[in-house]
């Protein structure tokens, strides 16, 4: 069945906000339309979908008369409800609109749905806060569209006729404001907007370095990314000139301290970022301890850096960094402790080639408390080191607990039984905020080991930098197979234009666990290849603690962990602490 219901005496150009909540074992269909024609939502909700609010949203309202349209295959009762805005003086500002009902009087079965209508001053907005608008809508929902945009007939119809009326003073805002009105659905109001971005990061004037524009909680980059290979693949990044993410208010706070202290440095030399990957040695060897039983048979643990091969470790590893003239230094993840830190300090004060570092990891917190795993970003402003930022880890490592593994890390088995225990947990706090570093000629991001490594956890924050950042810098302490992180690279370099700088620890790697395909270290940046005609290539260098391709026939030129012809293999030279790559921007 179908009910339809008018809102009325609605002033033009005021603003809007609904909300949908069903409980509802049936589908429901909820549409508002203008008296122009345009649709401003069509949601089809049901108590099947877990998300309270199943549906909402805002906007602007166009139309004086609104109508709302419920479809159900099912008897459908509801009791209309409506009440006027008032401001403090006791003018009617706007007006709310409230149905509550159910299905065949089931009271189970119920569907609220509000929509609040206020007076509001239409505001006028520049062209890059209104960019800034059409960008935050795509990012928000382009997750629940798939389609393929090379071939689309509508995207295709959108961009010929806004690049049939391109000019120089082409009014965007303006163009979109005519086209809404006569969207027949949210897919073709979305694939609007995606036509509408393509044409101007077309036509988006690309400057010598970055510029940055913070409206509300995104952020909107303009300017080439290092790497801006066409991309012609659907879920791969389609815009070479234009950027954005959405921000939380703490990654937002965060991010402008950051930008603000950066100022107009630069990362990349001549089209060259050098970065030195610090692999530590075979003799610093971490400890774990357990702190604490967990629920569900677990123990929480921490892990930690011997103290006593810390010096070695970070005074070698910045002089080689550096006497190797690389830019950017990454330590291994909980490869240094707290009290370490000014030790690195002092050591970076005599530095002249580097520019950014990452000091590994470290615990932060006290004993019986909440523990963080936390990385501090150094970065050299105006000649001197400053501790810009920090990173902290999203997602805690797990492992089994064995009988092998109580031994090794001597672990009180009268405390925790290995048969009452099944997994070891890294205790730590869990978060949601990334850290960002804005450069005048990059975007740098960063993570911490398990980050990194499940590309279908939606909480990883590879999803929310990908097609952002230039250059992810991830650390790790990793005791197996690290694959796992070489391929969340090469999805990096040959889908979203973005390289991966990454580090182990070569302890991990050590005589009594030899794995001889562990890799330590690696750089996967995506660039074309010399025979490569491929839009989606990928180059760089893969290390190991020895040579591990055993075969007599072996050719390290065709055959490897990921086969590239842009891809080398190489072994690290113990008797140093970093490894330098250098990584070629496009040209």
């Amino acid at each position: 069945m179908t009910k339809n219901y008018t809102l009325q005496n609605i002033s033009a150009g005021g603003c809007f906000g609904w909300q949908i909540i069903s409980h509802s074992s049936h589908s429901i269909n909820v549409e508002l339309k203008g008296k122009s024609g345009r649709l401003y939502f069509s949601e089809a909700v049901s108590g099947n979908c877990v998300r309270m609010p199943n549906s909402q949203g805002a906007g602007t309202c166009d139309d004086t008369d609104l109508s709302l349209t419920f479809t159900c295959d099912n008897e459908l009762s509801l009791v209309q409800l409506s009440h006027d805005l008032l401001s403090d003086g006791g003018e009617p500002i706007g007006r709310s609109y409230h149905y509550n009902g159910s299905i065949e009087r089931n009271p189970a079965e119920d569907i609220h749905v509000v929509i609040t209508v206020w007076n509001s001053a239409k505001k006028i907005l520049s062209e890059k806060e209104f960019i800034a608008e059409c960008f935050y809508r795509y990012l928000s929902e382009n997750g629940r569209y798939l389609f393929n945009y090379v071939s689309d007939d509508l995207v295709a119809a959108y961009y010929n006729d806004l690049e049939s009326k391109h000019t120089a003073s082409f009014d965007y805002q303006s163009w979109y404001n005519e086209k809404i009105n006569i969207t027949e659905s949210a897919l073709s109001q979305y694939k609007l907007i995606f036509a509408l971005l393509l044409s101007y990061d077309k036509h988006c004037n690309a400057l010598g370095q970055l510029e940055y524009t913070v409206y509300k909680n995104i952020v909107i980059v303009f300017g080439k990314k290092q790497w801006n290979e066409e991309k012609l693949t659907v879920g791969s990044c389609p815009f070479q000139k234009i950027r954005g993410i959405i921000l939380n208010d703490v990654e937002l706070s965060e991010f402008n301290k950051v930008h603000t202290r950066l100022g107009s440095a630069s990362l990349f030399k001549n089209g060259m970022l050098y970065a030195a990957a610090s692999y530590a040695n075979k003799r610093a060897a971490l400890n774990m301890t357990a702190n604490r039983g967990l629920n569900f048979g677990n123990i929480g643990l921490n892990v930690f850096a011997e103290q006593s091969q810390q010096i070695d470790v970070i005074t070698n590893s910045v002089k080689e960094a550096d006497d190797e003239l690389a830019n950017v230094l990454i330590f291994p993840e909980l490869s240094i402790n707290h009290d370490m830190l000014g030790t690195l300090e002092n050591s970076l004060s005599s530095t002249s080639n580097l520019n950014l570092v990452v000091a590994g990891s470290y615990y932060k917190g006290s004993s019986g408390s909440t523990y963080k795993n936390i990385s501090i970003i150094y970065a050299k402003i105006g000649g001197k080191w400053e501790a810009v930022t920090e990173y902290s880890k999203l997602i805690p490592f797990t492992m089994g607990y064995t009988e092998k593994i109580s031994d090794i890390y001597g672990f009180d088995k009268s405390k925790y039984p290995v048969g009452q225990y099944k997994l070891l947990v890294e205790d730590i706090e869990m978060n949601d905020n990334i850290t960002l570093l804005p450069y005048k000629d990059c975007i740098v991001g960063v993570a911490i080991c398990r980050d990194a490594m499940d590309l279908l956890d939606s909480h990883n924050p590879l999803h929310k930098y990908c097609d952002f950042v230039d250059v992810m810098l991830v650390i790790s302490d990793n005791t197996g197979d690290s694959n796992m992180f070489v391929g969340t690279a090469e999805c990096l370099a040959r889908w979203h234009n973005c390289a991966t700088v990454y580090t182990n620890s070569i302890h991990e790697a050590g005589t009594d666990k030899l794995d001889s395909h562990l890799e330590i270290s690696f750089a996967l940046y995506p660039r074309k290849g010399s025979n490569v005609t491929s839009s989606t290539s990928v180059s760089g260098e893969i290390n190991y603690a020895e040579e591990p391709f055993k075969a007599a026939n072996f050719d390290p030129n065709m055959v490897g962990i990921l086969y590239s012809h842009g891809i080398t293999y190489g072994t690290l030279d113990e008797s140093k602490h970093c490894k330098i790559y250098e990584i070629v921007a496009a040209k």
